[in-house]
This record gives C-alpha cells, structure tokens and sequence, in this order.
C-alpha cells in the first residue's frame, strides 16, 4: 500500500475500528500520508494488532507517523515483530514512526531507523499499559525535543515496561538523544544505549535524560548494560559497563529480515551479558542461535564472523510472560556494495544579527572526526566519499554577549529516495 493519502483524517493506508484483530504480515506501506491527522499509514482504534515481516517506509501523520494504535483494552493485544519502520515522520510532534496510546504493545526483532518527530524520534509510549522491546535495533532517529530514539513517557500502571538485549545507537534530540525517562522502565537489560547525541541541552544526557539530573534508568537496571556516556546507568549493577565504546558497525543487512548493528572485533559487548532476572534470548534479531555467552544487544557474534540465519525459531519477549515465534528469513541474501556518499551541503546560518560561527563539527557515533570553519552567516561542509549511515553535522556560534547559539541536522547518508530507489543522501531534519 504506497503513496495513499485521506487528507486530514485518521489512517494514510488503513484504519480499523473496532473489535477483532487486523492481521499484517509480509506487507509494505510506503510514502503514506494522514495530513493533520494520526497514522500516517495504520490508525488502529480499539482493536487488537498482530504485524510481522513488514515494511513502512516515508510514511507522514500529525502524530504516528507510521503507526498510531489506540488498543481496545489496557490488555489488548498489540505485537510487532521481524518488521522495519524507516524515514517515517511524526509532522504533529509525537512518534515518529508510532505512537503507543493504548494497549499493552510488544515489539521484537525489527528496525527503526532515520525516523523523525519532536517527541520520540521512533517511539513514543504514552500508554500505561505495558510495553516490551526485545531484540530490536534504533539506529540514526531524531527528535527536535525529546527521546532521539524512545520517549517512555508514562509509568506502566498495568503490564509493565522492559527492554531486553537492544540496540539504541546513533540517534539525536535536545534531550535524551537515545532514551528519554529511561526511570519509567521497569527492566532494563543486556541493552547497548551508546553513541547518542543530546548535547543541545546544557541538563540533558546524550544516551539518556530523565526529569532531574540524577534520573536515570538505575532503578530498572537488570544488569550486562552498556552505556556509552554515563547518563542511563549508574555502574554499580553487577555486569554494567558505562563510559565505553560499544564498537558497532553500521546499520546493515547482515543476514535476517531486518537491518542490525554488528558487532566489530573487540567489542565490550561479546560475551558480556547476563542471564538473570530475565534468561537471554535464544536467539538474536536476525534469527542466528545465541551459542555461548549471551552478547549485549541485538545483535550475536562478530560481524563477518557469525552464522546467517535460516529457517524460523522462537525468541523469548522481554519478560518470561511475553514471547513470540519470529520466522528468520532464509540465508542467502546478497549484501549490496558499499555506498559512497558525493553529499556537498551549504548549511545557510539564518541567525539574527551578531551572530557568527565558532565552530562546525561533524560528528559518527557519538566522535568528532571533523572540525571545519565557517564565515559570519555561510559555510560549505563536505560529506563526499563517507559511507552509509547517520552522521551529525553541529554549528555553534555565540552572539555579542556571549551567548551561545547552536544548530544540528542529521545527515542520512545513501538512504534510498523515497520514490525510486536510488542510493542518495539527505539531511533528515534539524533543531
């Protein structure tokens, strides 16, 4: 279902109403559009939602940008799994690709990636009615505001909220550039939130930011998390490693159905995680046998050096309650050739008067490897020849009294066109 469009009512694609259940599998949604209205692609209003294998690309509505879901009941059932969400975009400032209103939403093996809105870059939970997220890969979103990646906005009074060996990597906002009130979660384990950038907020983390300074996701920390700048975990749970480089490739097909970050050689997550309270899952995202020690995050095993999955096999949920059965697709797929960015972007500083640039810094990963200089109001910054993936380009300036003024994008580099599928680049979005 691609390029539909209801103007300013609810559902680009569909909407269902009602009772019963709305069955998606193997099934693409791209280039939907919901006007002033929510989900962009799917509106799902009091009904439940079982989705897998499925693909929602450029996908626009007011809030959902991909998927809004209004559950029937706090215990209603709404699961995704083995599917990918990717430059869809929350217009009206909640959830980027969805938004969680109601129902006790479960999501497994899939990707959100170059994601937009001002709340919740990917995901914003507004529900208090449980949510679980297992195996699952957050890579390069942005939010203008809050939760580059995740935005956990409420407690879960019913269910509960848990995050179970995924991978929060490279995402953006002023706040909380990976996970925004990570301190509502319940659990929290064998987790990477590393590489995220939120420094545009003089109190705000760059993996993590909760309501106060000291917020974070301590009290739902289950251990064999990596936290990559300090501002999710606190370090003292058995299994944690915080200040550290995860050491992950870019976003990729490495075998599976879906996108995943592997592991590089040498990466603190290989043989890192636990497997208490919650037993790791058997299986990673791409579907490959988690043999041995359980690795943190989505991904199992060192990239180049691990199995291709095949067949289909069972992954366990984020808590011994929720599972699901995931069909891991056949191996075999050809990997493409690496894409090579020929992105020369003029960024036009339209600043007021008496404001000049101090410095342009380029930024993979969460490390500068560039620093360029700009004039008063213009500058020319070159991302020609980088290769795929999510890079930040951040100009700051300061006014005659001092102040200082910042601006960011967030440039998605050989990201396929929306319409012809064409490897190009372009900038997702900025604040």
């Amino acid at each position: 279902l691609s390029n539909n469009s209801t103007g300013d009512e609810y559902g680009g694609a569909v909407y269902i109403a009602y009772d019963g259940t709305l069955t998606v599998s193997s099934s693409t949604f791209d280039g939907n559009n919901s006007g002033n209205s929510d989900g962009g692609a799917i509106y799902v209003y009091e009904t439940n939602l079982e989705m897998s294998g499925s693909s929602f690309r450029g996908n626009e509505g007011a809030e959902g940008g991909a998927l809004y879901i209004e559950g029937a009941t706090n215990t209603a059932v709404e699961s995704i799994t083995t599917s990918t969400f990717a430059n869809n975009k929350g217009a009206d400032e909640y959830g980027g690709a969805i938004y969680d209103d109601k129902g006790n939403l479960q999501i497994y093996s899939s990707t959100f990636s170059a994601n937009s809105a001002y709340y919740g870059g990917a995901l914003y939970y507004d529900s208090a009615d449980g949510l679980g997220l297992g195996n699952d890969t957050f890579d390069g979103n942005q939010a203008g505001g809050e939760g580059g990646a995740i935005d956990i906005e409420k407690v879960a009074t019913t269910g509960s909220i848990d995050l179970l060996n995924d991978t929060v990597t490279r995402n953006q906002s002023y706040r909380g550039g990976g996970i925004f009130k990570p301190q509502n979660a319940n659990a929290i384990e064998n987790t990477i939130v590393a590489g995220n950038y939120g420094g545009f907020s003089a109190d705000g983390g760059g993996d993590c930011w909760g309501t106060k300074e000291l917020d974070n996701a301590a009290t739902a920390d289950k251990g064999g998390n990596i936290d990559g700048d300090g501002s999710c975990f606190s370090g003292e749970t058995p299994g944690d490693q915080v200040n550290v480089a995860p050491l992950l490739g870019e976003l990729a097909a490495n075998g599976g159905p879906t996108e995943t970050d592997g592991l590089l050689a040498g990466s603190p997550a290989i043989g890192t995680g636990v497997s208490s309270p919650f037993p790791c899952p058997p299986v990673d995202q791409r579907g490959a046998a988690r043999s041995g020690a359980c690795d943190v995050g989505a991904f199992q095993g060192v990239l180049g050096g691990s199995s291709t999955p095949s067949g289909s096999t069972t992954v366990s949920g984020s808590s011994a309650a929720a599972a699901t059965t995931v069909a891991a697709a056949k191996a075999g797929t050809t990997k493409p050739a690496p894409c090579k960015s020929k992105r020369t972007e003029r960024i036009n500083w339209k600043a007021r008067a008496g404001v000049h640039f101090q410095k342009i810094v380029v930024m993979r990963g969460g490390k500068t490897y560039r620093h360029l200089a700009g004039s008063a109001r213009e500058a020319t910054v070159s991302l020609v020849g980088l290769p795929k993936g999510a890079v930040v380009v951040r100009v700051t300036g300061t006014t005659h009294s001092g102040e200082q003024y910042t601006m960011a994008r967030t440039y998605h580099l050989c990201a396929a066109h929306r319409r012809n599928g064409k490897s190009g680049s372009g900038y997702l979005t900025h604040s």
